[in-house]
């Protein structure tokens, strides 16, 4: 064992601290996947600290991640989905698809951390708009809290009951179908969430919506697609 020790090489990587950020940044993330395997989200709330506005985005993730009607509707995650922050990558996942659902084509994990880089590095140019998108993701989860609350990415079961549970296709289908009539729901009006609570139960009840949100090869940008447009097709123009 000594002299296995002795022989083994350890490599190095020195960088300057007047080193570019963005070749800081790379480094750091090529070297630091390594090792005990970390989440995703572990590795982005890393790594997109050494970009020049990724310390802003990250505490604006946690800050949501832990807003209370965020936390209700994802009341059912493990611990361990937790711990491996899979609730902050919830956040940015949301933030991905509405803003830039078109370049989508297969991998989130990639999709999503391309995203966050993008809106982390002021040389990218692509602008991210804090305090409306702060309105946007609470008024998208205090509706759903009001009308579905743990049941808001559950599922239908076979005897036709909404379940508490979480599903991944359930919250993309969910928070981003409600973006376009977003504008028309009063959440403080009974009525409105009233009559939104049975919408959503119906959508979740559908056959063609429980075919759109079960089953492999659901990662595609068309199937992504047609179960966001099956929500937003249900919600009426007046309510």
């Amino acid at each position: 064992m000594q002299i296995r020790l002795k022989r083994h090489f350890i490599r190095v990587e020195v960088i300057g601290k007047d080193s570019d950020q963005r070749l800081r940044y790379h480094m750091f993330k090529r070297l630091n996947t390594g090792g005990e395997s970390l989440s995703e989200q572990e590795i982005r709330n890393c790594t997109v600290r050494l970009l020049d506005g990724g310390a802003k985005l990250m505490k604006f993730v946690v800050e949501l991640s832990l807003l209370d009607t965020f936390r209700l509707c994802t009341d059912t995650l493990s611990d361990v989905a937790r711990q491996e922050r899979f609730d902050q990558e919830l956040v940015l996942r949301f933030f991905a698809f509405k803003n830039n659902r078109a370049t989508y084509r297969h991998d989130v994990s990639d999709f999503i951390t391309h995203y966050m880089e993008a809106i982390s590095d002021s040389a990218t140019g692509q602008e991210f708009d804090y305090e409306q998108e702060r309105i946007r993701f609470s008024k998208t989860f205090e509706i759903l809290s009001k009308t579905l609350d743990e049941r808001a990415f559950g599922w239908a079961n076979k005897h036709g009951t909404v379940v508490r549970g979480f599903g991944v296709y359930q919250f993309e289908a969910f928070t981003l179908g409600l973006q376009s009539a977003l504008e028309r729901i009063d959440p403080n009006n009974q009525a409105h969430i009233d009559r939104l609570r049975t919408l959503l139960e119906g959508i979740k009840k559908d056959t063609a919506f429980i075919g759109l949100t079960t089953g492999g090869g659901k990662n595609t940008k068309g199937a992504l697609d047609n179960r966001i447009q099956f929500v937003e097709s249900r919600i009426p123009t007046t309510l």
